[in-house]
């Protein structure tokens, strides 16, 4: 039986304990610096967000002085009550930025919510930057009216309404300008800020700040153009190169010898091509139209382009739409004619004359009787073919288009001269001219009118067109009276 020595065990139970206390000692003790660290850090990141906080903070108030003292600053041209208006607004509105800014930059609270009313918030600081910016602006508007006093109401307007008044225009820029009598003040209602202007009648005009910026850019209408000039200049361009016809406007030239009046004329007639003569019109026509469209929303600068084109105002408000157009284009058509030298004959062709000479010469007795026999002629030629008497005299004493005749002791070329019936009417200038009105039953000076079957009136006529003697003249008025 073989002999085995036994196992001697080791009773070690003794160090479970402490083992397991020295390793929970270093867990406790691992554990402790753990926690040290992460307070630590924790510490850290809450000195960084406080240090982040205290900039975000100060920032705001920064923010918020640097507005209020620009802002201030910019009111010093204002009065005493729109300043405090406004500064007390505006500070009211930045508290309220400030608020949120807090909330979301701070408390980092973000409720779109917050982000609207900012933005509403921002809005409304812009409005008050803006209101105050242009009313400012808008005094200087008084200066610069009054240092161009004499312009007012020639060359500058109060824009009108839609009603046709000029009273809120006016009385923005008296108002804001600190004119006597008027008011310019702002309020603030239902958070809603307001420029509001009153006349020296207490009438109140109130407008909002958004509209108030475009409103105050258009308080003055300017007229820069005088139409009938316009006119002239643009038909002018259209026709010349300098003084000279442009080329393409002539078909032809010839050399003429004309005795007129008891003058006789030398120089080129240049015949014109009538298609584009008559397109330059027409162009003229439609921009004198257009001038005078532009104007329809400010009655007071339209009458100034009628009166312009001598066309009574009060005339032209009263006629409808085609009568209107026919208005501007006759006067236009007048203009045109006045202006540029060029005539029509009789079968309605254009012409320019470039006159070399114009001498006048006597009228001897044989050559008056020479003219009468051959106005007796034609006459008695007329009646016996049965012409009317209106077309026999047109024809026969060339009345019509620009007839050269003596008014008063100097001769001229009027703009038109024209028979209706037995009134001969003869436009000296085409420029109406009216010592009253034609709508208070004025009569135009610039005409002057021929009554072909009264004596006196008949004479008149007949010494001032033609170049007969007394006593052919008394001779053939008896047979024009007796013209039937």
């Amino acid at each position: 039986m073989s002999y085995r020595q036994p196992q001697i065990i080791q009773d070690k139970s003794g160090m479970i304990i402490p083992q397991a206390l020295a390793q929970a000692s270093g867990a406790v003790a691992k554990g402790i610096q753990a926690f040290g660290i992460e307070e630590r850090k924790r510490e850290a990141k809450a000195e960084v967000k406080r240090l982040k906080d205290s900039k975000q903070l100060i920032d705001i108030s920064n923010a918020h002085a640097k507005n209020s003292a620009v802002f201030n600053a910019g009111l010093t041209e204002m009065s005493e009550s729109m300043r405090d208006t406004l500064i007390s607004r505006n500070e009211r509105i930045l508290s309220e930025v400030d608020s949120i800014k807090r909330a979301q930059l701070v408390d980092g609270n973000t409720s779109p919510d917050l982000s609207k009313r900012l933005g509403q918030l921002q809005q409304g600081l812009l409005e008050g930057n803006g209101l105050s910016k242009k009313i400012i602006a808008t005094s200087g508007v008084l200066t610069e009216l009054m240092q161009n006093e004499e312009k007012l109401n020639t060359n500058l307007f109060y824009t009108e309404d839609e009603n046709g008044s000029d009273e809120q225009s006016k009385s923005i820029v008296m108002a804001f300008g600190g004119v006597k009598g008027y008011k310019g003040s702002m309020i603030e209602e239902n958070g809603k800020l307001y420029a509001v202007a009153t006349n020296p009648e207490g009438k109140t005009f109130k407008i909002l700040a958004s509209e108030f910026d475009s409103i105050a850019d258009d308080l003055i209408l300017e007229k820069k153009v005088n139409a009938a000039t316009e006119q002239i200049s643009f038909t002018k361009k259209a026709l010349f190169d300098g003084a000279k016809l442009r080329e393409e406007m002539i078909d032809s030239r010839e050399k003429f010898l004309e005795f007129e009046s008891g003058s006789k004329i030398t120089g080129t007639r240049s015949m014109l091509n009538t298609d584009m003569v008559n397109s330059v019109r027409q162009n003229a026509v439609n921009e004198t139209q257009s001038l005078i469209q532009s104007a329809a929303g400010n009655s007071q600068l339209q009458n100034e382009y009628l009166k312009d084109l001598n066309l009574d105002p009060k005339v032209f408000r009263k006629a409808d739409n085609l009568q209107k157009i026919a208005m501007v284009a006759q006067r236009s058509a007048s203009l045109f004619d006045d202006a540029n030298g060029i005539y029509q004959d009789k079968s309605g062709n254009y012409y320019f004359d470039d006159v070399q000479t114009r001498r006048a010469i006597p009228v001897t007795d044989s050559d008056s009787s020479q003219m009468f026999n051959t106005y007796t002629k034609e006459l008695d030629q007329a009646m016996k073919e049965g012409v009317d008497k209106e077309t026999a005299l047109a024809d026969i004493f060339q009345i019509g288009g620009n007839k050269r005749i003596r008014i008063g002791g100097s001769y001229y070329t009027p703009r038109n001269v024209e028979i209706e019936g037995d009134i001969v009417t003869v436009t000296k200038t085409g420029k109406p001219n009216y010592e009253v009105i034609e709508s208070e039953g004025g009569e135009d000076l610039d005409k002057i009118s021929y009554d072909l079957s009264e004596p006196k009136s008949l004479y008149n006529f007949l010494r001032a067109t033609t170049a007969l003697k007394e006593s052919d003249i008394t001779r053939i008025r008896k047979q024009i009276l007796s013209y039937k």
